[in-house]
């Protein structure tokens, strides 16, 4: 089935619908493209929908694209399936007055590209329970700018093997950091978040963390995610924050646990130019393995001493 179009007059104008403007339940292999869910053509709010669009959990390899979402209740687009794609569609100012997500997702192997998530009441994106979701990907047409909701840029629980990459969170197009989420950029919540890569991602203006990675009392349930190479800068608190709040001191030979072992940081000893190289001294106390370390410039030094990443300089792999 297709439900509206790329041709001009095939848009459908979706509005004042309970539970949902779309619904699909064990629905595989449909189009919802160029519709106005809870706005009309102008872009003017009209009448509000629940949610915008829902799937339960058993929709398969459905695309939703070009959408404009709008307004709704709850989330702009709750996502409950598996090999559904998501793509550029503008999702903003849905779960105000209810506390919800821009996009909910509680599935594997969905794909989220190019969309636009912005003032979502809660998270612009949050993953629950989820598995092997891509948001955003290598290619510049598959950036999603994710700004300006109340809570977290993205949020993740219970999640594993997901990959966040090349996205704008808490910045406009241009990447300056003016458009910052209300908490943390990118935030893990709980157990059970294991192996899940942040690569490649511009966090800047947050008004907490770029990266935070917590629970209450512990968290050794999360382990093995990987930040690698994420541009992170001009956020309120630090730029990766685990264990909830503050740095975290090195400890001896690093036998502590918690969220990522706890691992420790390098610590740089000195960093001077030899003619045009740069060359970094520095020391790791981690226990035994392999390991990379990236390096980051800044504009200034963080007041904090513990400072944020906004230029990547390059990375090293070290055996220790």
């Amino acid at each position: 089935n297709i439900i509206g179009g790329s041709s001009q007059g095939s848009a459908n104008i979706i509005a004042r619908n309970e539970p949902s403007g779309i619904f699909l339940e064990n629905a595989h292999y449909n189009v919802i493209e160029g519709n106005y869910l809870g706005v009309d053509m102008n872009g003017v709010l009209t009448a509000k929908n629940q949610h915008g669009i829902q799937f339960n959990n058993t929709s398969k390899n459905n695309l939703i694209k070009n959408n404009f979402i709008e307004g709704s209740r709850r989330e702009g687009i709750e996502l409950k399936g598996q090999y559904n794609q998501v793509l550029n569609n503008l999702i903003e100012y849905n779960g105000l007055s209810e506390n919800y997500d821009g996009i909910y997702i509680q599935g594997e192997h969905n794909s989220i590209y190019g969309n636009v998530i912005k003032n979502s009441g809660r998270d612009g994106i949050h993953l629950s329970q989820s598995s092997n979701n891509a948001i955003g990907g290598q290619s510049p047409d598959q950036v999603n700018l994710i700004s300006s909701n109340s809570h977290h840029g993205v949020g993740i629980v219970s999640s594993n093997s997901n990959t966040i990459e090349n996205n704008l969170i808490g910045t406009n197009a241009d990447q300056e950091p003016v458009l910052g989420n209300g908490h943390d950029g990118i935030e893990f919540f709980g157990d059970n978040n294991y192996q899940n890569l942040i690569q490649n991602n511009v966090i800047g203006g947050n008004t907490r963390s770029g990266i935070e990675l917590w629970k209450e009392n512990s968290c050794d349930g999360s382990q093995m995610n990987s930040f690698i190479s994420n541009k992170i800068f001009d956020n309120g608190l630090f730029g990766i924050d685990i264990f909830h709040y503050g740095p975290n001191p090195n400890d001896e030979e690093d036998l502590d646990e918690g969220c990522n072992e706890l691992l420790n940081f390098p610590v740089i000893n000195s960093a001077t130019f030899n003619g045009s190289n740069l060359e970094i001294k520095f020391n790791l106390d981690v226990p035994a393995g392999n390991y990379r370390v990236e390096f980051f410039g800044n504009p200034l030094p963080d007041p904090s001493l513990y400072g944020e990443g906004k230029f990547y300089l390059f990375s090293e792999n070290i055996t220790v």
